[in-house]
C-alpha cells in the first residue's frame, strides 16, 4: 500500500520530507501542527522524533534514552504491564538536580556493607524487591509487584513485575533474584566476609528457588519478623552482566568507578553517565525505569543528576545555603540553627 510522502517532525525541524518511515513500537493516529507536536513530547518525553504520513495522518513514534555524544540512541521498551505508581504529584520533565556526596565514591557494587562511600550514587542505580517508605516505615512493593507468605510465616512468595528490564535494555527475571543471593552473596565466592549474616537464623541460611520467571520463594529456617526489610531491601544484581566474573573469581573487581559508565547496569531510576575523581558523579535518567506518575508519565523526571563530592558537615551545609545543592541530607542537630 502506498501511503504518499513522508514527514519527519522533531522540535526543532518539523515537517521535513524524507524517502522513508522506519517501523517502531509505538503507531498514532492525530491532527498534526506543531502546537499538538510539541504537547505530545511534552507527554512523552523520550519520544525524540515521529514519522507521519500526511496523506493519512498515521505514523510512527521513536522513543530513544537521551542522546550521548559517542554512543548510539536505543529504544526503550513499553513500561512494565503493571508499573509502579509514585505517589507524588505530577511534575515537569527535564533540568537537572544537584546533590552532595560526603567522599569520593569506592565502587559501585551494591554488596551489603555499612557506611560506605558510594552509598549516595548506588541507591540512585538499583532497585530492590520491596521499597521501604521513608515516611511511614512501611514495606511496599518495588521490583516485586506483590508478596504472600505462608501461615508458618517461613514460606515467602515474591510475584517479580511482568517485562522489567536492566538499564541496559536486557530483562529482570528470577534469574537475576537467584543469582544476587545464591551466587553474590556466598562469601567464599565475593567476599572474605559474609555479608548474610543478617541473612540466615538458628545457623542456617535462607533457601531462595525460582518457581518460574517472574516467582521466587524463600523459606526461612525460623520465623524471621525483619524479614520484608531486610531481604526485601536488598539490591538485586544483573546476572547477564557479572556471571562470569563471579565464575572467574573477579567479582571484587567489577563495578569499578574507572569502569566505561556503559558496563554499570542497574535498574534504579538512573545510570552513570561520567566520573571524575575529586569532583563528582552524574547520572542520566534511566529509560527503562518501571515507576510512572499518576498521569502514567515514566519517571524519573530529571534527565541528570550530578552528585558534587563535599568533604565535610560544614561544606554540606555551605553547598546547600549557597544554592549549589537542592538537598541537605543528614543534618547534625547543630546546625539547624544556621538553617533558614
Amino acid at each position: 500500500m502506498d501511503r504518499g510522502p513522508v514527514e519527519l517532525w522533531t522540535v526543532d525541524r518539523p515537517k521535513t520530507p524524507v524517502s522513508a518511515c522506519p517501523r517502531s513500537a509505538f503507531r498514532v493516529r492525530m491532527d498534526f501542527g506543531l502546537a499538538p507536536f510539541r504537547q505530545f513530547q511534552y507527554q512523552f518525553p523520550l519520544m525524540t522524533h515521529f514519522y507521519r504520513y500526511p496523506r493519512t495522518g498515521r505514523g510512527f513514534c521513536h522513543f530513544a534514552q537521551p542522546v550521548v555524544p559517542g554512543k548510539a540512541v536505543t529504544e526503550t521498551h513499553a513500561l512494565p504491564d503493571s508499573p509502579r505508581v509514585a505517589n507524588c504529584e505530577p511534575g515537569i520533565p527535564g533540568g537537572r538536580l544537584f546533590l552532595a556526596l560526603p567522599r569520593q565514591s569506592q565502587d559501585l557494587q551494591p554488596r551489603p556493607r555499612y557506611r560506605r562511600r558510594s552509598d549516595g550514587v548506588i541507591r540512585l542505580l538499583f532497585s530492590s524487591l520491596v521499597q521501604v517508605n521513608m515516611e511511614t516505615q512501611q514495606a511496599e512493593p518495588g521490583l516485586a509487584e506483590s508478596w504472600t507468605v505462608a501461615p508458618d510465616q517461613k514460606i515467602w512468595t515474591f510475584k517479580l513485575r511482568k517485562n522489567l528490564h536492566w538499564s541496559d535494555g536486557q530483562p529482570l527475571t528470577a534469574d537475576d533474584v537467584l543469582f544476587t543471593w545464591n551466587d553474590v552473596h556466598v562469601p567464599t565466592r565475593t567476599s572474605t566476609r559474609s555479608p548474610t549474616k543478617m541473612f540466615h537464623t538458628g545457623g542456617k541460611n535462607f533457601e531462595i528457588t525460582k518457581v518460574d520467571d517472574l516467582t521466587v520463594r524463600v523459606v526461612t529456617p525460623e520465623i524471621f519478623a525483619p524479614f520484608l526489610e531486610y531481604f526485601g531491601s536488598v539490591a538485586i544484581i544483573p546476572k547477564h552482566v557479572l556471571a562470569t566474573l563471579v565464575k572467574t573469581g573477579g567479582f571484587l573487581s567489577a563495578y569499578n568507578i574507572a569502569d566505561n559508565p556503559e558496563n554499570i547496569v542497574g535498574s534504579g531510576p538512573f545510570r552513570l553517565k561520567e566520573f571524575k575523581a575529586e569532583k563528582g558523579v552524574l547520572l542520566e535518567r534511566n529509560p527503562e525505569y518501571w515507576t510512572v506518575d499518576k498521569q502514567g508519565r515514566r519517571l524519573p523526571y530529571f534527565d541528570e543528576v550530578q552528585l558534587v563530592i563535599t568533604t565535610t558537615p560544614a561544606n554540606f551545609q555551605a553547598a546547600f545555603l549557597s544554592g549549589a545543592t537542592a538537598a541537605y541530607e543528614n543534618v547534625r542537630p547543630e546546625d539547624y540553627g544556621a538553617l533558614p
